[in-house]
């Protein structure tokens, strides 16, 4: 089951093809230098053969862009940027084959955005990680947000990506926020942007369920004047399904790939929605205008 959960919220130009989509995860900042890595010579050809329209499989392709170097990605789309986000698995590997096993029907995803909490305790970090984020580690690149349950040590020994991430795109940015420290950095890079900008962070600025209230009240102060540069902010932690808005700028919440689930807050603000009972990822498309779809897959037989 798959629904749209915004309405049209940025519109940038006339034409809904995108051109050059850059990867760039450089923590202090984005640079324009040429690429030195020595495996270029095999990614350039695989990433032209894409572009071409030539089959490529998906590991070929996330293997071509990721040898490109530690700290920077770039390949090239003619088509809008698509990609998916999923979170709180809390080590639940019976829920969690689930949403891989949809995850991996996915076709035109340019990478995907892990919200934290692959683990409920520190213990068992490497098998509960390399189950979570390995297997869409293997179609795509993937970039992690570490969440309150997952362990720092841990996080810092398997998280390819530690945050903060700046994935720019030909029109907007999608950034990924560890905590307040990464916002200076993001609202610097975000004020030379232009089009939509996507915050993704674990704890988010809206609060779907009463747990969520302290936290959001947090997470609104210290995001500042770049929660209104956003068109979307996506999150996870709160274990429901949910759509909000803050002024011009929506929240989606959808830590939903693991067996946690709150109870809605039984009193909602006008146009906002709450469903603690789906299970799924979320695919956001980024062109013309930004798009947000719920997967639900509660469906998916478990292998």
């Amino acid at each position: 089951m798959e629904r749209d959960v915004l309405r049209e919220l940025v519109t940038v130009g006339s034409s809904a093809i995108e051109g050059v989509v850059t990867h760039r995860t450089l923590r202090h900042g984005v640079g324009t230098g040429a690429l030195v890595s020595t495996a270029a010579g095999v990614a350039v050809p695989t990433l032209i053969a894409w572009i071409a329209g030539i089959p490529v499989k998906p590991s070929a392709l996330g293997a071509a862009i990721g040898s490109l170097g530690s700290g920077l990605y770039d390949a090239i789309a003619l088509r809008p940027t698509t990609f998916l986000v999923w979170g709180d698995s809390h080590g639940n590997q019976a829920i969690h084959r689930k949403v891989i096993a949809k995850m991996s029907k996915e076709s035109g995803a340019d990478f995907a955005v892990f919200m934290g909490d692959a683990v409920d305790a520190p213990g068992d970090w490497r098998r509960n990680w390399e189950s979570v984020v390995g297997p869409v580690k293997q179609r795509m690149p993937v970039y992690t947000i570490r969440g309150n349950h997952d362990d720092e040590d841990g996080y810092a020994r398997h998280a390819q990506h530690p945050t903060p991430q700046a994935i720019r795109l030909r029109v907007g940015a999608v950034y990924t926020i560890g905590g307040p420290d990464d916002v200076p950095w993001v609202a610097r890079h975000a004020s030379n942007v232009e089009g939509p900008v996507v915050l993704c962070l674990h704890r988010g600025p809206a609060a779907f369920v009463e747990e969520a209230r302290g936290n959001a009240d947090a997470v609104r102060s210290w995001l500042g004047p770049l929660l209104g540069r956003a068109a979307v902010v996506l999150c996870g932690d709160q274990h429901v399904f949910g759509v909000g808005f803050l002024g011009e700028t929506s929240v989606v919440t959808a830590g939903i790939a693991g067996p946690k689930h709150y109870r809605c807050l039984g009193s909602q603000p006008e146009g906002w929605e709450c469903d603690g009972s789906v299970r799924g990822y979320l695919r956001v498309t980024v062109g013309d205008k930004v798009n947000v779809s719920l997967v639900e897959v509660d469906d998916v037989p478990v292998a």
